[in-house]
């Protein structure tokens, strides 16, 4: 029994962000051991035979597609426009599906980690399977139920890359880590608003409606670093604004 206590209210009961550091220096550490994990010549049975490929990668997009911007803010594409944010989605999914691939767990975030006796434990892995390390890193520090810093990102950016080098001998370019990190967060996060615009679509339930202005904001602040004239970037643009009164209606 690993009790009700989670990361993300460790997170939101320290009154300093600097205390609950520590924590996530130990959430890296798990997330280490985890991407540190063999994967077999055979991959006959799960996780090592299912992948963040570039088929599922637009699934997701498309799923967030569909339940965020179609059934939740009501947009309505054109022939021309649902081609070009396909065309854009497939180069997403490309670049991330070419990238070395680590054993993910897939949807690690605060609320999957429960403390006990301040060891952290790792739940709801059922899904795990192969693709960037990036992706895992995404989910933990752009976690839509806590606000990290971008201090504390970097940190535990950095963090994950020196205990990587130290205990896999895995080095990572500076440069095209931050690069993936930044098309892997357009990617993770915009499937979270999917999902959180799903519950309400397919069961009503609004919960999770709160999250999706903070996680769309952070979708559209990182295009605007990459792909600033994305279609992409103009749907998200075109959508903030409404969102206060999609949500409170």
């Amino acid at each position: 029994d690993l009790g009700d206590l989670t990361l993300e209210r460790r997170f939101w009961e320290s009154q300093d962000q600097k205390l609950v550091l520590p924590y996530y220096k130990q959430a890296i550490d798990q997330l280490i051991a985890i991407h540190g994990i063999e994967v077999p010549d055979e991959k006959t049975h799960p996780p090592f035979n299912l992948a963040f490929d570039t088929e599922k990668l637009e699934w997701e997009l498309n799923y967030a597609r569909k339940y965020f911007f179609e059934d939740f803010c009501g947009v309505v594409l054109t022939e021309s426009e649902s081609k070009s944010l396909a065309h854009e989605f497939h180069l997403i999914c490309e670049t991330l599906a070419h990238e070395k691939r680590v054993v993910c767990h897939r949807d690690y975030h605060s609320r999957n980690i429960m403390m006990k006796k301040n060891h952290l434990n790792v739940i709801d892995f059922q899904d795990a399977r192969l693709g960037p390390a990036q992706y895992d890193l995404v989910s933990l520090v752009y976690d839509s139920y806590v606000e990290l810093t971008d201090e504390s990102v970097n940190l535990m950016l950095n963090y994950y890359r020196k205990e990587a080098l130290e205990k896999h001998g895995r080095q990572f370019d500076d440069e095209h880590f931050e690069y993936i990190f930044d098309i892997q967060t357009i990617q993770r996060c915009f499937k979270a608003c999917g999902s959180f615009a799903s519950f309400w679509v397919t069961r009503k339930d609004k919960r999770y409606l709160q999250y999706l202005p903070r996680t769309i904001d952070r979708v559209g602040l990182t295009l605007k670093k990459t792909m600033p004239k994305s279609l992409l970037r103009e749907l998200i643009l075109d959508v903030q604004p409404l969102l206060s009164e999609l949500i409170e209606s």
